[in-house]
């Protein structure tokens, strides 16, 4: 069977693509992205918060990425690799369409418009080439420089193919300069030679303007050179006497630097390896730095702002925050100690001496209070209209701003010291006395009057320290966060004062931070830099998951009507705002830390960020404008590193399908996935190293992965949502370590032992085995019941076949048999009893097995695997006697020139993916002593280092749907149906 025979066209298609971003462009308002083969349009909808949509999608390259667009008006120039196609648009980008394309002799680095129908072309060989593109493609000159390296970057100066300058970036770390308009005996030499850089030159961008060139490069610095040109009335002989020299070189970069723009004002942004994005004034100083949610690969710049691309798109205004603020207060009024702001942007301050302090610009207003000396409890409510104060003699008075004026509204009292105050809701104070006593007040109106009336009270458990952090109310139910990291629930339904329920230290011991109730989901944050999601059932606090943070310590959640869902807290002396949808950064301030007195609004009345703290005895104080900090989601991004293992979730008769993705970004992804289109609906990120494997049976969910790390969820259903709830954890090191004493415990086999593969098989009701293949060579099978909620290890086997890679099991004669695969090249059946070793191996390849699908045929198990030797094989067993299965027949196939990393046999059909992108469809037959094979087509798959694929069935029809996954995925729909019709 060879790939080359005839294939049957029409048979794949692709109909959704995630991969990265490699090149995109501003043209007007509209933003160009190449995404793998295809180009995309985008188009903002809103001035406000410029949402886009893509209105055009143009499929021009298979399986070949593009890395630039050239526009020339209405006619555009793109590249990738080794192709080109010239296009042309209509106005507004209505339509686009191909007018030709073509195959160049060597990789596309730079290219650039002549006249309406010719381009210059820059190679990866340091040759210049002009062609002509329309109305046939022709060759029109060629010029070689005499320095014919291998270039990894380059950039081509001026329109006239006579007068080009072309800057071109080495592998020998050094950008040299050189002209069209300049030969020695037919031969073009180099004119100038910047030399510094201690790596390959990634990218060279020129600013005309300033007449600065920039490098960026593997070594992670920024290299900027000044061109002072003698003033000549010719553009060759300007750059060939020009006098260059460095400016700056900047290192602000944690890994390698790939893209860099320059911007107005002689500004310079930068994007590199490490997500960062960043700003640099014209002398190299570090003005601001961004993060982007994943990979960066590509950037433009475009009135005020800059577009990046790689793992999804999004535009940020490039604009560096105003300067702090700083005031000191008279010391009459004594040190401040608390701080918060209103809704109108006053900075309300107490201090030591009792003084409260209205202050905006200057001090408009203050109460002077013995009460409240050397000790006092400060609070805002969540609407930002009251504040509350609490003393060390039970004293409780509230207050408001009417007026530019401190307004006290009433006070109330408790028996002892007030330890914390906190507001459940915008008219409900939950107040913390003696022993744990709680008091929950309510403001009611009457007539002009406020007043705090006492609707309930409740009492904390006991501990060391016995106070609430945070509060909130859920209809007939008060949830209270405490220092000692535990979440407590009252219930006002019941005579009893204690909770009815409680989470011990869910947050550890450093404290809950902040509870909130949004949209229908409640949410916990603590200095364990954590967010929890919970729920209440039964008078009992559930909880469904758990995000770690990138972040020391959370300090509250807030909802922002443009940004969604946001973690404020503090990351080293850093104050940080942490998007949650889109798991991106938005703000970076350095404060100090999170000790001091600190306060922030997101969407203030004026729509401005206000940010206030106290730092060294002074309050600083920053407002900006929200779209200094916001950015505008172009296109959604995924996974940050490649995708390990898919799992399909549930189906849908309308064609939805809901997919559990696994990542080496450590995280879990749940996504809708329809006929065109996806959408991400929860991110879980629980793992502590890379998820490899996952498999669900019922609403059984088992990941596993590195470090040993193995955990399992119950999948659940939230208002037509699929969500997962963590029901145990299990890691190998950690049952080692609790099981035997320090004196008697010995080092691990293998400490950094990683799951390959999962397999879960229902026993009886509620009883389920899991099967894992392991790095170590062991097979491990753990048991989980669902009344215990307990996930145990019951047996770990030696294999002798390596790192067992993949991990199978089938039904036979009313016993379980488990099949795995190592990189010996063998397989192993197991029986029950389950021995120390494998009953039986069959050497299959002759290298390891990344690959293994099965089916029963008869009295024959098909098994189908894909190797390392890049050996596709079929084999036969015959299962008459147990424990006596024997190859019947075996069929080894080359089908792909790499390693095959997908398979999936159905009765009829067998799919396969390789590291060579070819997904091959082939059909095969088996009539009890032979196979018969055939390959039906062989679809070019845009993914990049492909790690497997997933299958699963149309309801009601006769397609398929397949997603292949590695860096990104890709939908393929299989129409059966064009096979019988090519027959």
């Amino acid at each position: 069977m060879s790939p080359n025979l005839p294939k049957i066209d029409g048979v794949l298609k692709s109909t959704i693509k995630q991969v990265p971003v490699t090149c995109l462009k501003f043209i007007g308002k509209y933003v160009i992205a190449a995404i793998g083969g295809d180009l995309h349009v985008f188009k903002p909808l809103s001035r406000v918060y410029q949402q886009f949509e893509r209105i055009y999608k143009l499929e021009l390259f298979s399986s070949q990425y593009i890395y630039g667009i050239i526009p020339n008006n209405f006619k555009i120039i793109v590249f990738g690799g080794r192709r080109v196609a010239f296009i042309e648009t209509k106005q507004k980008f209505s339509c686009i369409s191909v007018k030709t394309s073509w195959i160049v002799e060597d990789w596309i680095l730079d290219s650039v418009w002549i006249s309406d129908f010719e381009v210059a072309i820059l190679t990866a060989h340091n040759v210049l080439l002009l062609y002509q593109c329309f109305p046939s493609i022709e060759v029109v000159s060629r010029i070689n420089c005499i320095d014919q390296c291998i270039l990894y970057s380059g950039k081509i100066l001026n329109s006239k193919w006579e007068e080009l300058i072309v800057l071109s970036g080495t592998v020998y770390q050094e950008v040299i300069i050189w002209s069209s308009g300049r030969s020695v005996s037919d031969e073009y030499p180099v004119i100038h030679r910047l030399k510094g850089h201690k790596g390959v030159i990634f990218s060279i961008s020129y600013d005309e303007e300033t007449q600065r060139i920039c490098s960026t490069s593997d070594d992670r610095t920024i290299r900027v050179w000044t061109v002072k040109f003698p003033g000549s009335s010719s553009f060759i002989e300007n750059w060939i006497n020009a006098e260059i020299t460095l400016s700056f070189s900047a290192f602000g970069h944690l890994a390698r630097v790939w893209r860099s723009v320059f911007i107005p004002e002689g500004q310079l942004v930068s994007v590199g390896e490490d997500s960062q994005i960043c700003l640099w004034n014209r002398s190299g100083e570090l003005l601001s730095r961004w993060e982007h949610n994943g990979e960066i690969w590509c950037l433009d710049y475009s009135n005020f702002q800059v577009a990046v691309g790689g793992n999804g798109i999004i535009v940020r205004p490039i604009q560096p925050l105003p300067d702090l603020a700083s005031i000191k207060l008279s010391e009459d009024f004594g040190l401040m100690r608390n701080i918060v702001i209103n809704k109108n942007g006053d900075r309300i301050i107490i201090t030591e001496r009792g003084c409260l302090i209205l202050y905006n610009n200057d001090i408009l207003d203050y109460i002077e209070d013995k009460q409240f000396c050397s000790y006092c409890v400060l609070s805002i409510s969540p609407s930002r209209e009251y504040v509350v104060l609490g003393g060390i003699h039970g004293d409780i008075k509230l207050f408001k701003v009417l007026d530019s004026k401190l307004t006290e509204l009433c006070k109330t009292s408790i028996t002892g010291r007030v330890f914390s105050l906190s507001w459940s809701d915008s008219s409900t104070i939950v107040s913390n006395g003696l022993d744990g006593s709680l008091s929950v007040w309510e403001l009611v109106e009457t007539g002009d009057n406020i007043n705090l009336e006492q609707k309930n009270s409740y009492v904390l458990p006991y501990s060391k320290e016995r106070w609430i952090t945070c509060a909130a109310s859920l209809e007939d139910y008060l949830v209270c966060g405490d220092r000692m990291g535990s979440i407590h629930l009252f219930s006002s339904l019941t005579t009893i004062k204690d909770p009815v329920d409680s989470l011990r230290r869910l947050h550890d011991v450093k404290g809950v931070s902040d509870i909130k109730h949004i949209n229908g989901i409640t949410y916990s944050t603590g200095r364990d830099g954590t967010l929890r999601e919970f729920t209440i059932k039964d008078d009992k606090l559930v909880l469904v998951s758990t995000l770690k943070l990138p972040m020391d310590w959370s300090t509250s959640v807030v909802h922002s009507d443009s940004y969604g869902l946001i973690i404020m807290g503090f990351h080293g002396s850093n104050f940080v705002l942490w998007n949650v949808e889109e798991r991106i950064t938005l703000l970076q301030l350095d404060c100090g830390g999170g000790h001091r007195s600190f306060d922030c609004i997101v969407d203030g009345n004026l729509g401005n960020l206000v940010i206030s703290f106290i730092r060294m005895k002074e309050m600083k104080y920053i407002c900006c404008p929200v779209e200094a900090v916001s950015h505008q989601t172009v296109l959604a991004g995924y996974h940050k590193k490649a995708i390990n293992c898919c799992c399909l979730l549930s189906l849908k008769e309308d064609g939805m399908a809901s997919i559990l993705t696994g990542s080496e970004d450590n995280s879990i992804r749940l996504s809708l996935i329809d006929q065109l289109d996806w959408k991400c609906s929860s991110s879980y990120l629980r793992h502590i190293s890379s998820v490899r494997a996952a498999v669900l049976v019922d609403d059984v969910l088992v990941t596993a992965g590195g470090r040993a790390q193995m955990i399992l969820w119950h999948v659940q259903n939230y208002s037509g949502e699929t969500r997962l709830q963590e029901i145990d954890s299990h890691m190998i090191r950690e049952e080692s370590e609790h099981r035997r004493s320090w004196r008697t415990a010995e080092p691990l086999v293998d400490p950094e032992m990683r799951y390959m593969d999962l397999k879960i098989v229902k026993q009886s009701d509620g009883i389920y085995s899991i099967f894992s293949s392991c790095s170590d060579g062991m097979l491990r099978i753990f048991s989980y019941d669902k009344e215990d909620k307990k996930l145990c290890l019951i047996n770990s086997l030696e294999s002798n076949q390596g790192c067992l890679l993949k991990i199978s099991t089938f039904q036979w004669q009313d016993e379980l048999v488990v099949v795995t695969a190592g990189t010996s090249g063998s397989v192993s059946f197991w029986y029950v009893p389950y021995n120390k070793i494998p009953q039986r191996s069959h050497s299959l390849h002759s290298l390891g097995i990344n690959s293994m699908d099965l089916t029963l045929n008869k009295k024959h198990l098909i098994l189908c695997t894909g190797g390392d030797d890049t050996a596709l094989v079929l084999t036969a067993f015959s299962l008459e006697k147990k424990g006596k299965e024997s190859i019947t027949f075996s069929l080894r196939e080359h089908v792909h020139y790499c390693q095959i990393t997908g398979l999936k046999i159905t009765q009829d059909y067998i799919v396969s993916i390789g590291l060579d992108q070819k997904l091959c469809l082939i059909n095969w037959s088996f009539d009890g002593n032979f196979f018969k094979t055939s390959i039906l087509t062989i679809f070019n798959s845009t993914v990049l280092d492909i790690h497997g694929l997933l299958t699963w069935p149309i309801i009601n029809s006769d397609q398929m749907k397949i997603l292949v996954f590695g860096r990104g995925f890709e939908v393929l729909h299989f129409d059966r149906s064009k096979i019988f019709s090519s027959k």
